[in-house]
């Protein structure tokens, strides 16, 4: 009977770990959707806030008194729209294309809200920042593995500690692999509980159990062709939990990000139509500026039933669909094929501030470009031209 008892409570305990898991989870998917939810109006209103700084940048002097005020706008503007990326990226991940980038430059940005996200028991400091070769991979990817190690440390340290990330070449790895480099990023998470913490069974702590997940962001391992990052973990002799990133080596360094162009650049650019669709008001406004500056005619609609209508009249002026991917009624994509229908071959840029999820290889794939919001006036125009061309 003891035997029966001690089962039956067993699974009393058990069903309400599982209850309150189910909790958590419907918690966080909440908060995922209200995330989603605020990142499109939030990228709309930052939109409006640097393209209409850039605009005044374009407009003044640098020995303008409020050229100085214009440019605080803006940073403060591009501050924003970063730190609101990081919250999308830790609440959900949709894989991008790989691209070159420095990982210690990556670090070097993140270090802020990556002290937030380690506590404030944690000390936690960058070491070896820039001392590397540029990597390969997808950055968004990479950028949630940081915060999520950072986010490990109040577990792996509920005591207090240190957690030192530091960057370095791995020969060593590359050779093992058929040649190919790679770049290590390691995490040592130092203090009394790192590893210490048993949970009754193999005594390697709670911090341990959770690096699976940690892992699971990474299916492929050294051996992938092409290479792929990959997570290695230990406990070190001296009882620090160490987390290993091993990234691909580029062969080639990043793209500098170079200066934005002045006003007189942006305004040499070839003449055309084009057939905006946007439904929030002042970001309608900021792109249509930003396309007009470059030389271009904008016919201005703020749904897809306006745009048709306007197609009506003047299809066969249009040159060139740029469209928010999420309105109502017909998103973005939709209204290019009805458009596409009567108009083969018609290129499209598409916008969005909005987290959700479309098929990008395949709208890539009929030859249309993706800009995620805030997006520069430059950048803008530098895709248009490009489709133009």
């Amino acid at each position: 009977m003891d035997q029966q008892a001690k089962a039956l409570s067993d699974l009393r305990e058990e069903n309400e770990r599982l209850r309150a898991q189910l909790r958590q989870a419907r918690a966080l998917e909440t908060v995922g959707c209200l995330v989603g939810g605020v990142t499109h109006d939030f990228n709309n209103v930052l939109m409006t806030i640097s393209g209409q700084a850039e605009r005044l940048l374009f407009s003044l002097d640098e020995s303008d008194r409020n050229w100085k005020a214009a440019s605080a706008i803006a940073r403060a503007a591009e501050r924003a729209a970063w730190l609101t990326r990081q919250l999308v990226v830790f609440s959900q991940h949709e894989p991008q294309p790989p691209r070159t980038f420095d990982p210690g430059g990556l670090l070097d940005r993140q270090v802020k809200l990556l002290r937030r996200l380690a506590g404030s028991g944690v000390s936690l400091s960058v070491a070896g920042v820039g001392a590397t070769r540029p990597v390969r991979a997808d950055e968004t990817l990479v950028e949630q593995l940081f915060l999520r190690i950072a986010a490990l440390s109040r577990e792996a340290l509920p005591g207090g500690g240190t957690l030192t990330i530091s960057t370095a070449d791995d020969p060593g790895t590359g050779q093992a692999c058929g040649g190919v480099g790679f770049v290590r990023v390691t995490a040592r998470f130092t203090g009394r509980s790192a590893g210490q913490e048993g949970d009754g069974h193999d005594g390697s702590g709670v911090a341990v159990k959770k690096l699976d997940a940690v892992k699971a962001l990474f299916g492929a391992g050294p051996a992938a062709d092409p290479p792929q990052p990959f997570v290695d973990a230990e406990l070190g002799q001296d009882g620090a939990l160490v987390v290993h990133l091993f990234l691909p080596a580029a062969g080639e360094a990043p793209a500098p990000a170079g200066e934005a162009p002045r006003q007189g650049d942006v305004l040499r650019a070839p003449t055309g139509t084009v057939l905006l669709v946007e439904d929030d008001d002042e970001a309608r406004d900021v792109i249509a500026r930003a396309i007009q500056d470059g030389g271009f005619r904008v016919l201005e609609a703020r749904n897809a039933g306006e745009a048709l209508l306007l197609f009506e009249r003047e299809g066969e002026r249009v040159d060139l669909l740029v469209a928010d991917v999420i309105m109502p009624v017909m998103n973005g994509i939709e209204l290019w094929d009805r458009l596409s229908a009567r108009r083969p071959g018609m290129a499209a840029v598409f916008v969005s501030g909005s987290t959700e999820e479309f098929n990008r290889d395949a709208v890539a794939a009929r030859g249309a470009v993706f800009l995620s919001k805030p997006f520069s006036p430059a950048a803008l125009l530098a895709v248009i031209r490009e489709l133009r061309a």
